[in-house]
């Protein structure tokens, strides 16, 4: 009897144990997974607070950028270093909360910051902005922005790979609407006039006979279809006429302190 109790009780003994156990492991494998809940709710806590500060910095970058717009309209030289400054700062800020997101930002953001840096002469960054928002297909207003934004910045820097490289930005802004979904021919017509005045305006820094031939193909849509003429368009037209009537000047030098390393390459907006 007394080997038959001796028996039970360390039956009973190995149970507890393997109960305890297993128990421990429970709780350890709780433990774990509430750590990981935990720093998943907080890396979603992080990135919504680098979404909401990407999105106060962009907003901040947009009123400067319109500010600047009307300090230089009104030559208030002074007022317009202040800006500046607000912009490089604001736009540095915005590019490394938007670095650090690791995750896909809005294209309209990417341009912003673009424009940002452009405004503060910091061309090569401006560039690596802009093409981030070119490459959003899914947005082809935006994606049209930032193409002609980088073409007048390459035109800007100038050298022969940078013109090329313009002009092909430009080609592909010319058919940033064509295949998209619910998009109107008054839309791509407003879209193809837009960048044929941006372009005539470019060119005629480099190529009269170019920049003449994209003027009056913009002139041609606006013709055919009034609908498409509104004040940017206006603006942007006027723009493109005063540089085409006073276009003499050959090719624009390339700055030295700028050293931009493009393909050379180019694709007609026809093709």
């Amino acid at each position: 009897m007394a080997k038959d109790g001796d028996a039970e009780r360390m039956r009973w003994n190995i149970n507890a144990s393997t109960a305890a156990a297993w128990f421990s492991a429970v709780v350890a494998a709780g433990g774990i997974t509430l750590a990981v809940t935990q720093n998943r709710v907080a890396s979603r806590q992080n990135a919504l607070a680098d979404r909401q500060s990407l999105v106060t910095l962009v907003s901040e970058l947009t009123r400067n950028i319109s500010l600047e717009q009307k300090a230089e309209t009104s030559h208030l030289t002074g007022e317009q270093v202040l800006i500046e400054q607000a912009l490089l700062a604001d736009a540095e800020q915005a590019l490394t909360v938007a670095e650090a997101l690791h995750e896909s930002v809005p294209a309209i953001d990417s341009f912003e910051i673009g424009k940002a840096f452009s405004y503060s002469v910091e061309y090569s960054r401006a560039l690596t902005s802009l093409n981030r928002a070119a490459e959003a297909d899914s947005a082809p207003r935006t994606r049209a922005n930032a193409l002609r934004e980088e073409a007048r910045l390459l035109f800007l820097i100038g050298g022969r790979r940078n013109l090329a490289k313009g002009r092909e930005d430009l080609a592909l802004a010319y058919r940033a609407f064509e295949k998209q979904p619910d998009v109107t021919r008054e839309l791509i017509d407003h879209d193809h006039a837009f960048t044929d005045f941006y372009s005539a305006a470019e060119e005629a820094h480099f190529d009269c006979q170019r920049a003449h031939a994209e003027f009056l193909e913009g002139k041609a849509l606006i013709r055919a279809d009034h609908a498409i003429l509104n004040g940017a368009m206006e603006g942007i037209m006027g723009h493109g006429e005063r540089s085409v009537a006073r276009c003499s000047k050959p090719e624009r030098p390339l700055p030295p302190e700028v050293r931009m390393n493009h393909a050379d390459g180019g694709i007609h907006k026809r093709a």
